[in-house]
């Protein structure tokens, strides 16, 4: 029909658990000025695609359990006639599941080559109600009075400060209740100050390294 010159798929994003396909098309003119169309027919290979995948006519079965199942026995097959290579790799391998098997060590050598279909996430949030529309005030809420109000002024609340809750001889928390953005999360702000870090060339790489991990947790 002339709608499309270009077209790739694959994946783009790839983890343990799961991975995200990606399709992209380059359109005419002609697809630009019916692009409803071209999408309506994209979803129905994918609905097309999904069905066969999810139920097997001749069987009944779901077909992407089978997979899934066929996986699992071909990396039981793979662990079990698993020859010798490169020790380097093999332990830079090994390193990487201590995370996951540091309650039972004994089966880091056979990693996930055992392991059958993955769970559910069971950790997707599902209250996203805010600390700010408590009936009760929490102890970190700071009582104000009201504002006092002109003649012609918009009624409003003035904002509360950061309230400190904790003071120590190294350590100096505070803590502000967000009413205004609404949004379900945390923001979390430290500034560390110490000469240690600049003491030697080894102290400042360490200290660097120690940012990135920690970065790279937060954000997770």
């Amino acid at each position: 029909m002339g709608y499309i010159d270009g077209l790739s798929s694959g994946t783009s994003v790839d983890t343990q658990d799961f991975s995200l396909f990606f399709l992209s098309l380059g359109m005419t003119p002609k697809g630009m000025a019916n692009a409803g169309e071209v999408l309506d027919l994209c979803f129905q290979w994918i609905a097309m695609i999904r069905s066969l995948v999810t139920n097997d006519d001749k069987t009944g079965n779901d077909l992407l359990h089978d997979y899934h199942t066929e996986l699992t026995q071909l990396s039981r097959k793979s662990f079990q006639f698993w020859e010798n290579g490169d020790p380097t790799s093999f332990v830079s391998s090994v390193v990487d599941m201590l995370y996951l098997y540091e309650n039972e060590p004994g089966e880091i050598l056979r990693g996930d080559s055992l392991t059958a279909i993955p769970g559910l996430n069971q950790f997707i949030a599902t209250d996203f109600s805010s600390r700010c529309d408590d009936d009760k005030p929490t102890s970190m809420a700071v009582s104000r009075p009201p504002a006092q109000k002109t003649e012609g002024a918009i009624e409003s609340t003035p904002p509360s400060p950061p309230q400190k809750i904790l003071e120590t001889a190294v350590l100096r928390l505070w803590h502000k209740m967000d009413s205004k953005f609404r949004v379900p999360k945390t923001t979390f702000k430290a500034h560390i100050l110490t000469p240690n870090v600049y003491r030697s060339p080894r102290s400042i790489t360490a200290c660097r390294l120690f940012q990135k991990v920690l970065n790279q947790f937060i954000c997770v």
